[in-house]
C-alpha cells in the first residue's frame, strides 16, 4: 500500500468521524435581553439569534419560552419558568440592559450550575454599579464568562456579536472535545 493510499485512508477517517461529531454539535442558546422598546440593543439580540440559527444551533428568546399563556396555565411565576427553563439550555446569553434582564442575572449568576454556561453581556459605563461590585463578581468566581460592551460603538459595529458568536463556536468547541473523548456518555 502506498504513502497516498494510507493518507487517503486517514483522511476518510477523520472526515467520518468528524462528520459525527459535527452531527452531534447543536448548542442549544438562550438569549434573555430587552425587548423591542430596547432600540438598538434589542436589534443586536434579534442578530445574535440569528447568526447563531445560521451557524446551525438552536436559539430562543426567554420570552418565547416563558409566554404569559403558558405561565397562567401552569401557574408557575415567571421566576421559576425561567430557572426551570434555563437549566435546560446548554448556553445563556444575557444581554444585561433592561429591568427584565438585570433581574435575569441577579436570579441566575449566584447559581454554579447556571454560571457556568451563561455570558454576561453589560454597558461598561456600569462596572461601578451595585451589579458589578455584587453578583457580577460572584458570577466570575464561579466561572461565568463577562463582556464588557462599549455602546453605541460594539452594539453599531458589531463587536458584541463578534465576540458572542466566538464564545459560542467556543462552546461547541469543548462540546466536540466532550464527545470525543467520551466525557458526555460518563
Amino acid at each position: 500500500m502506498t504513502n497516498n493510499s494510507n493518507q487517503n485512508i486517514y483522511k476518510d477517517i477523520l472526515e467520518s468521524v468528524a462528520d459525527d461529531i459535527m452531527k452531534s454539535v447543536k448548542i442549544k442558546v438562550l438569549i434573555f435581553g430587552p425587548g423591542p422598546s430596547g432600540g438598538d440593543v434589542h436589534k443586536k439580540r434579534c442578530e445574535i439569534k440569528e447568526e447563531i440559527i445560521n451557524k446551525g444551533h438552536t436559539a430562543h428568546f426567554g420570552e418565547d419560552i416563558c409566554k404569559k399563556e403558558i405561565l397562567q396555565t401552569s401557574g408557575l411565576n415567571l421566576s421559576v419558568a425561567e430557572y426551570i427553563t434555563s437549566m435546560k439550555y446548554d448556553y445563556i446569553i444575557c444581554l444585561m440592559n433592561s429591568p427584565g434582564s438585570i433581574g435575569e442575572v441577579h436570579d441566575f449568576a449566584r447559581d454554579k450550575r447556571i454560571a457556568t454556561k451563561m455570558m454576561i453581556c453589560i454597558n461598561g459605563k456600569h462596572k461601578s454599579g451595585y451589579s458589578a461590585e455584587g453578583v457580577i463578581r460572584i458570577f466570575e468566581g464561579l466561572h461565568g464568562k463577562v463582556d464588557w460592551f462599549k455602546s453605541p460603538r460594539d452594539i453599531k459595529d458589531c463587536y458584541l456579536l463578534t465576540r458572542v458568536i466566538e464564545q459560542i463556536m467556543k462552546v461547541a468547541e469543548a462540546r466536540q472535545w466532550e464527545i470525543a473523548t467520551g466525557s458526555l456518555l460518563s
